[in-house]
């Protein structure tokens, strides 16, 4: 198969300094084939001005394809891989799609669009398409513009963003609508990180104690949500929040205890969820509706990491640091949009048994332990692991360090400050209540038990 790579670099990189580039860097450009195949940008083009703070629908063309199949798309903003997607060529035919590119900060910013066949084995571009664009502030682009007349401006600047902003549907234009991690501040290079949680009617009361925790720390975020009587009650008490509907045609109302074909219905369409937002060029914090957000959590996000994930641990303070053969949570997670977070969660799905045609009769069968999404999160981290498609690292330890973009990078979080059900006991908690960031109700079983624990330790939020 090809990868089409799309590049987003400062303006002082060059296409022959790719591969020296600090982060994330594909090979060098020089290293063309003998492909007649052709890539362009569309649109954007060179010299384009761009809005500040906005995301960007890339529109590209590819032609004289000699290979038909699957080919991936890769977005780089600045050396870093912050988008993917895939599409199937049809052999000499013309193509055209689109990505969307987050948003860029102000000054010259140098796109590269590059096609490449079998990536992992030539590392080769089949073609390459540089243009440079100029990103303005809203009121610097007003005043250099000679459309925008006088009396005009605001239907300039609606127009400007339409053109420059195509979300292709509701998600996408929700997900960008959350996205930003703070409401009321600079996202400091978190424009694309949605925060998600996702609940039912069934556990109204712990979304309540969710949202009172994240509000607390000014976080924007999104809901989805299992069942519509969870969508009215945060429609009419937070209308300001984006939700986005689980199930079509269907809902699951009820609280759905641990293992439970309710619980594993909503879990597995929670990943789902978070795939479809990665494939939106958003990277994704996914926090189970039983995590306590005590502190910030951006040092999950603020790093070169494709996953970062939850270390779980039931007995006994852990050590801080993972192996590679530790346990990861499935409910408190970062992934980060591009390619490798992308198909580690697709693995993961594959474990999504169908739904049985009797669904009594197979329940067990179904919704056995080998159907949970935890152990499938588990062996897919193994694995990726143990054959070196991704390496191992510790957050915040090593959170910067230089990086290729093969093999992917895969990060724990600080067992002692993102903690799950061994500080959930009174002197384990006071232990470490300094250097908490989150506290994960994980091996307690039952809403009402975690609600009691939450209420003993002092960290119950209405």
């Amino acid at each position: 198969f090809a990868l089409l790579v799309v590049c987003v670099f400062a303006a002082s990189s060059s296409p022959a300094s790719l591969a020296s580039s600090p982060s994330d860097t594909p090979p060098s450009s020089p290293a063309l084939s003998a492909s007649r195949t052709s890539i362009r940008s569309l649109w954007p083009e060179n010299g384009t001005r761009l809005l500040a703070g906005l995301p960007v629908t890339l529109r590209f063309e590819v032609g004289g394809s000699e290979q038909a199949g699957a080919h991936e798309v890769f977005v780089f903003l600045d050396g870093i891989e912050c988008a993917h997607t895939s599409l199937e060529l049809v052999s000499s035919a013309q193509h055209a799609g689109n990505l969307t590119l987050p948003p860029m900060q102000e000054g010259t910013r140098e796109i590269t669009v590059a096609l490449r066949y079998d990536w992992e084995e030539t590392q080769q571009f089949a073609s390459v398409d540089t243009l440079l664009v100029l990103v303005q502030r809203e009121e610097d682009a007003i005043r250099e513009s000679s459309a925008a007349e006088k009396g005009n401006e605001r239907r300039w600047v609606a127009w400007r963003k339409k053109l420059q902003f195509r979300p292709r549907d509701e998600l996408e234009a929700k997900g960008w609508r959350s996205a930003g991690y703070y409401r009321n501040k600079e996202a400091d290079g978190k424009g694309n990180v949605v925060v998600l949680v996702v609940a039912n009617q069934g556990y109204q009361d712990l979304l309540q104690h969710w949202m009172c925790h994240a509000d607390r720390l000014g976080l924007k975020y999104m809901i989805g949500l299992a069942d519509p009587e969870i969508g009215r009650w945060v429609h009419e008490n937070h209308p300001e929040v984006q939700t986005h509907m689980l199930f079509e045609g269907s809902s699951m109302s009820e609280e759905g205890s641990f293992m439970s074909e309710v619980f594993y219905r909503i879990v597995w369409r929670c990943m789902e969820l978070v795939r479809d937002l990665l494939d939106r060029s958003l990277s994704v914090l996914f926090v189970d509706i039983d995590v306590m957000l005590l502190a910030d959590p951006a040092g999950l996000v603020e790093h070169n990491c494709d996953l970062v994930y939850q270390q779980n641990h039931c007995d006994g303070i852990p050590p801080r640091e993972a192996s590679e053969h530790g346990e990861p949570n499935a409910g408190f997670y970062f992934v980060r949009a591009g390619h490798a977070a992308k198909r580690f969660l697709n693995e993961v799905l594959l474990g999504k048994a169908p739904p049985p045609a009797d669904a009594e009769l197979n329940r067990k069968r179904f919704y056995s332990h080998d159907q949970r999404v935890q152990i499938h999160f588990w062996n897919r981290l193994r694995s990726w692991l143990a054959d070196g498609r991704a390496k191992l690292a510790q957050v915040p330890r090593q959170r910067y360090e230089h990086r290729d973009l093969f093999p992917s990078k895969f990060c724990a979080a600080d067992a002692l400050a993102y903690a799950t059900g061994w500080a959930l006991d009174r002197e384990r908690f006071e232990a470490v209540n300094g250097s908490l960031v989150a506290l994960h109700a994980k091996c307690i079983i039952g809403k009402a038990k975690k609600v009691e624990m939450m209420r003993e330790l002092g960290v119950l939020c209405f």
